[in-house]
């Protein structure tokens, strides 16, 4: 129960340092910074409501990430969904797709935001299926489509389902790059469409290539303990602690152990297991994954390049 605790804990602080740097101005003083995120942490980490979810096993997923295609309209330097590795851009089945999220609706109470991602998410081929299915979904309280800004949503069916309240689109932004973001704005805007676009970065973390760094197991527990990436995806039929094993495994450059994934189309599984395998996947207490032995994330070795820097054509 210690660990599940101290666990829990680790993904609380993990939500609200995305909630606050998403909407902290970053020219307020570090000072002001540093308090209000201790204050949001002393309110949102509660003990009553840890009690409660280890006591009721109520399993409410406060945010997970589906991969909907490797193909995008770009080709980034240190691409955190290591797009540049992939020889071969493909879909990925919607039938898999679908029948994962049901899975796990079938298996939790909640889940309070699912971000759909790629490559680039509006080249896929399934788009207006994938949300038509998502629309229905009622334990799905928010979905966001994240596009890189180079694309306008070409289908009418799409842009009618982006209307309804769940639904919104996040742009990244990437300066000159993002060469179709102000006529996406528009055509968002145009159709009342939420939406939110990123400020202008010019900088990103390089994770590093894929070679094992052979660290040692303490070193390992340590850059999983204070690694900031907190994005659960789901890839394929599986659901991961983070994009670097998705991808990695799926390229077969990481392999993984039983504690970094959940196969959820094994039809050997009950609904019952299977609820019990996401709760221990989301709650229990995990040294570290696979992945961070072939990731500089949470190290000395992490670097900073310029964001949305593009390796030539495709």
């Amino acid at each position: 129960m210690f660990y599940r605790i101290k666990y829990m804990l680790k993904k609380k602080r993990e939500k609200i340092s995305l909630i606050f740097e998403r909407f902290c101005d970053n020219g307020r003083e570090m000072s002001k910074k540093e308090k209000l995120k201790k204050y949001l942490i002393k309110c949102f980490c509660h003990p009553i409501t840890i009690l409660k979810k280890i006591i009721y096993k109520e399993l409410n997923i406060d945010y997970v990430e589906m991969v909907l295609t490797t193909r995008c309209t770009l080709n980034c330097k240190g691409c955190s969904a290591l797009m540049n590795y992939y020889k071969k851009r493909s879909d990925m089945d919607i039938i898999k797709n679908i029948e994962s999220i049901r899975k796990i609706t079938n298996s939790c109470n909640s889940i309070k935001h699912l971000r759909l991602l790629g490559g680039e998410p509006l080249l896929y081929s399934k788009m207006f299926e994938m949300l038509e299915f998502l629309k229905k979904q009622d334990k799905i309280k928010r979905v966001t489509i994240v596009t890189n800004g180079t694309l306008l949503i070409n289908d009418d069916r799409v842009i009618k389902i982006l209307k309804n309240d769940k639904f919104d689109v996040f742009i990244s932004n990437y300066g000159d790059t993002s060469s179709k973001k102000e006529e996406l704005i528009k055509q968002l805007n145009s159709n009342n469409i939420k939406f939110v676009i990123k400020n202008e970065n010019s900088s990103w973390r390089d994770y590093g290539n894929l070679e094992n760094r052979n660290r040692k197991k303490r070193e390992l527990r340590k850059q999983f303990t204070n690694c900031k990436v907190s994005c659960t995806s789901i890839l394929d039929g599986n659901i991961y602690h983070c994009p670097r094993s998705s991808h990695g495994y799926n390229l077969k450059k990481i392999p993984l152990k039983e504690q970094d994934y959940i196969n959820l189309l094994d039809e050997n599984k009950s609904e019952k297991q299977l609820r019990k395998e996401l709760y221990e996947f989301f709650y229990k207490y995990v040294p570290y994954v696979e992945a961070c032995n072939y990731c500089n994330s949470a190290t000395k070795e992490m670097k900073m390049i310029p964001s949305g820097e593009q390796y030539k054509k495709l």
